[in-house]
């Protein structure tokens, strides 16, 4: 999330001393508008507040205790108490969690009890999942990174290494040597007819033109091991990478945008490849340059030597005062780039809906947005680039003037010889050229440093996912599913499951009952193992969901949610995606159990028929067929089945009835349904309110109870009379 300008350019402005500790977005105005607000932490300073492109400044001494209020649908972020009270920010219930994250970092500062040390660059910390963005709060190391970059490459391609360097440091002894050949030894060795190699100028220029070949034929080696180097790196990184997103907690996703993620996928490992492409390779070339080139200078005149290194502090502290901002501006480019790669992908997703209601307009502002931010934040890393290659080449100019100058005047007092001089000139070219690459590859390190602190703490946050506390395995797993005391909070603070119990037996059927946002679905999803209990426990034929290993839950419980999403590829392709191994009869069996074949058949290819994404191209009842029919594939002991009968019409909602009553048999399932009669046939029913279960029975005993699961029924029952549908 990209911090917006006024607040960076206010922070730039300060005082050396303060860091930005803690930020957070806002998503409702003073005036009750939504409008993005922001709040931030600035170190000893206090508190800066940014509206609508308004800055202001609540210095420490003009701000008491922060705290935040919840309401109905939202909350509010307050200092102080009774009239002296100070509004500080508004927020929908969404931003709740982090709004008291920021406040209890805010007051701990306030307080003195968090030291506001200095920070190198003025940049907002994610506001949500912090510790999985960031293992530390500076991240890794310029040698970390490269460490651990090395230690992504791939086994079989190390020989290749000492290939790439030979090559390098070859090309680069070859080329410390050509000002040698084309200067001192040709002038003074063979043009001087008192020189050693008088008149061999053959020899000079067979030398000359083999000193260029050895560079080139090195350079050329050097390139094609390297191009083949990278491309296997690149490959390993974007592989370890989205295998770590694979291992990530559902926790993660819930404030992740798909843009940011496919960014990070595709764009920073091949920013990445730049490091051994261009950075690196020029690097050791330029250190050889660097390193050869002064040791010649300092042998041919040691004192004119030093005195060209006397510009080299004031072009050093340019580079340290420019290379951190240039750095903050690439890191909140990226973010505004993950914001615009997000508004893209939402927007063309529903683009049914944006078309249907006549909100073009609105899109394209809604894209111009970031795409400005995006292209301001790249113009301003160009230009404080841009300011320091003209101080780099006039220094440069400047000394190789000066050297001529000197020399010169030393060759008119017979105190150097032309050719010395037109080696040392040669030296000192080569001396500099890696000085004026240092410009473009500050934006380029720039550029890889930020994207490889953004991929290493994606991996590891994947590697540091808790694993299972034991490695328990039931011998067999019937399905008997136990909550005990189980509380689960989405967002801190906000509880959605509150001391609940439920027993499933094995092969039994089990319906969940209750209004929306009763927590029923999140019940389904701790026995499916996509959330872990915060209290309580969830057992699986007795054993602890945490000590149980992904593996075991793989093939044994199958889920059909209400929302199908089915895959790029074909019928049968999607049908089989828990069982790729499966063969044609099984999936037409399944098909047929889940009242699907039917309108397969009638599909233009059949099974084969490719679907696009989504599978738009299908209704939702055929889309929760497909989904049904992939989940009996699979065979598993335990079935979930969230709302698999919503939005879909009454003949629909029918046969999906019979395929789940059909499926049903010999296994346990647990399912959800919005229309109350479809659980009739369920053992035991379990009404929910409130993150609670309030009541449990068969159909007749809560309708004979009279609680709420009866006004329910009865309310339904209504509703559908006074619209002419019988249950």
């Amino acid at each position: 999330m990209t911090l917006p300008d006024p607040i960076a350019e206010f922070l730039a402005g300060q005082s050396p001393g303060y860091r930005i500790a803690a930020s957070f977005r806002a998503d409702i105005g003073r005036d009750e508008r939504f409008t993005d607000q922001w709040a931030v932490v600035a170190g000893n300073t206090g508190l800066v507040l940014v509206e609508d492109d308004t800055v202001e400044l609540l210095p420490w001494s003009e701000v008491d205790a922060i705290t935040c209020h919840r309401y109905v649908g939202g909350g509010s972020m307050t200092s102080g108490t009774g009239a002296d009270t100070r509004l500080i920010a508004r927020f929908s219930a969404a931003r709740m969690a982090d709004a008291q994250n920021f406040a209890r970092v805010a007051n701990r500062i306030r307080a003195g009890e968090i030291p506001a040390i200095s920070e190198s660059r003025p940049e907002a910390p994610q506001d949500a999942q912090a510790a999985t963005d960031r293992s530390d709060p500076d991240g890794p190391s310029t040698g970390n990174i490269l460490v651990r970059l090395f230690q992504l490459m791939p086994d079989s391609k190390w020989w290749r290494m000492p290939i790439v360097v030979l090559a390098l440091a070859g090309g680069g002894i070859a080329a410390v040597a050509s000002p040698y050949l084309s200067g001192q030894f040709l002038f003074d060795e063979v043009l001087d007819t008192e020189g050693l190699h008088s008149g061999r100028l053959g020899l000079a220029i067979g030398l000359i033109l083999l000193s260029r070949l050895a560079e080139a034929a090195l350079r050329i080696t050097w390139g094609l091991t390297n191009a083949s180097l990278i491309h296997d790196l690149e490959i390993r990184l974007k592989r370890t990478a989205f295998a770590a997103i694979q291992r990530l907690p559902m926790r993660f996703f819930a404030d992740r945008h798909t843009g940011e993620l496919m960014a990070r996928l595709e764009q920073d490992a091949s920013d990445i490849a730049l490091l051994f492409h261009i950075i690196l390779p020029s690097s050791i070339h330029g250190a050889l340059f660097l390193v050869g080139s002064l040791i010649a200078m300092l042998a041919l005149d040691w004192q004119l030597a030093l005195a060209v290194l006397l510009p080299f502090p004031i072009l050093f502290t340019l580079l340290h005062r420019i290379v951190p901002e240039v750095n903050s501006l690439y890191e909140r480019m990226f973010r505004a780039e993950a914001d615009l790669r997000t508004v893209t992908g939402d927007s063309l997703t529903g683009i049914r809906v944006v078309r249907a209601f006549g909100r073009q307009k609105r899109e394209r502002a809604r894209f111009a947005r970031p795409n400005r931010i995006a292209a301001l934040l790249g113009l301003r890393a160009d230009a404080k680039l841009g300011t320091l290659r003209p101080p780099m080449e006039l220094v440069t100019e400047l000394v190789l003037v000066g050297v001529w100058a000197a020399g010169a005047w030393m060759i008119a007092r017979e105190q150097v010889t032309l050719g010395l001089l037109i080696t040392f000139a040669g030296y000192l070219g080569r001396f500099f050229q890696p000085v004026g690459e240092i410009v473009i590859m500050i934006g380029d390190w720039a550029q890889v440093s930020t994207a490889a602190h953004r991929l290493l703490r994606l991996v590891d946050a994947g590697s540091a996912v808790r694993q299972p506390r034991g490695e328990m395995t039931p011998a067999r797993l019937p399905g008997h599913v136990v909550l005990e005391q189980v509380g689960f909070a989405y967002e801190p603070g906000q509880p959605v499951l509150q001391d609940v119990n439920l027993t499933v037996g094995p092969g039994e059927t089990v319906g969940l009952a209750g209004p929306t946002g009763a927590g029923k679905s999140t019940v389904l999803n701790l026995i499916a193992g996509l959330y872990t209990a915060d209290e309580g426990r969830v057992l699986l034929d007795g054993v602890d969901m945490r000590d149980l290993p992904p593996r075991v839950l793989e093939g044994r419980v199958g889920v059909v949610l209400q929302e199908t999403h089915l895959f790029l590829g074909s019928v049968a392709d999607n049908i089989a995606y828990a069982r790729p191994d499966a063969g044609r009869v099984d999936i037409v069996a399944a098909a047929q159990a889940a009242n699907a074949h039917d309108f397969i058949v009638e599909l233009p290819d059949s099974y084969e028929t490719q679907l696009g994404p989504g599978g738009h191209a299908l209704s939702g009842g055929q889309r929760q067929r497909l989904a049904i029919a992939r989940a009996l594939l699979l065979n598993p002991p335990i079935l979930l089945m969230d709302e698999a009968t919503a939005n879909v019409d009454s003949d629909t909602e029918q046969q999906i009835q019979q395929a789940i009553e059909r499926v049903a048999h010999g296994r346990t399932v647990v399912v959800i349904a919005h229309r109350l009669s479809t659980l009739r046939t369920a053992d035991r029913l379990y009404f929910m309110e409130d993150g609670r279960v309030m009541e449990n029975g068969t159909h007749e005993e809560l309708m004979d109870y009279g609680g709420s699961y009866r006004r329910l029924v009865e309310r339904q029952r209504t509703a559908l009379e006074t619209i002419g549908v019988g249950e």
